[in-house]
């Protein structure tokens, strides 16, 4: 069968494998309206990261300024509203980012987030203790059993990406994307860290001491 659109998406085939008119409609509705949800949640993970950055201190101040009436961080979902369409039309109309364009980056930071999740309830006792989500299931810190589970999950979807070779990131034909993602997370975040620390340094400002504990009288 010839496709003069090029290659159908998992959509259009779901769609076309279905069989009927009424069901094909309804899957592509559904994944066409799905996007709405996908976009929000998009934005609003990567704007409150950047507050977090700015909060922690790596980033500007500006990121964290967060609206009185709305409560939302107004300058940082600008930035990524601005990014976002930027990307989309790069990608859409050329061929700049599709050795990046794939899950394995976003993989990696989700089970960065998952490992801190276990980790959090035994490194950071006290800042576990007075959070809303200090609860335990037979003695076992809640967040931690959930950290666990996903750092598993993860751990899967990691190895479809790096064997799948519809992935885009299956290591045997993609090793140098790999690498380059690979660098841009354990070696790239990492250097943005030391950089901003050396700023703030030379501003009189010790990042090490962001969650430092004020000890006791």
């Amino acid at each position: 069968m010839y496709f003069s659109g090029g290659t159908p998406a998992y959509p259009e085939l779901a769609a076309i494998g279905s069989g009927s008119i009424v069901w094909g409609t309804i899957i592509l509705l559904g994944f066409a309206f799905g996007l709405v949800l996908f976009i929000t949640q998009t934005m609003l993970l990567a704007s409150r990261c950047m507050l977090a950055w700015s909060v922690d201190g790596v980033m500007p101040a500006a990121l964290g300024a967060v609206d009185r009436r709305t409560h939302t961080p107004i300058v940082a979902t600008v930035i990524i509203m601005v990014l976002g369409i930027g990307a989309t039309a790069i990608f859409t109309f050329t061929t700049w980012l599709t050795t990046l364009s794939n899950l394995f980056a976003n993989t990696l930071t989700l089970l960065a987030v998952a490992l801190t999740g276990i980790l959090l309830p035994f490194m950071r006792k006290s800042m576990f203790a007075a959070s809303p989500i200090a609860r335990r299931w037979k003695g076992i810190p809640v967040i931690s059993i959930v950290g666990a589970f996903a750092f598993v999950a993860y751990l899967l979807a990691l190895a479809v990406l790096l064997t799948d070779e519809g992935s885009g990131t299956a290591i045997k034909d993609h090793v140098t994307t790999v690498l380059i993602e690979t660098g841009i997370f354990f070696v790239g975040a990492p250097l943005l860290y030391l950089f901003a620390k050396w700023v703030r340094a030379r501003q009189g400002i010790d990042l090490g001491l962001a969650y430092a504990e004020i000890p006791p009288e």
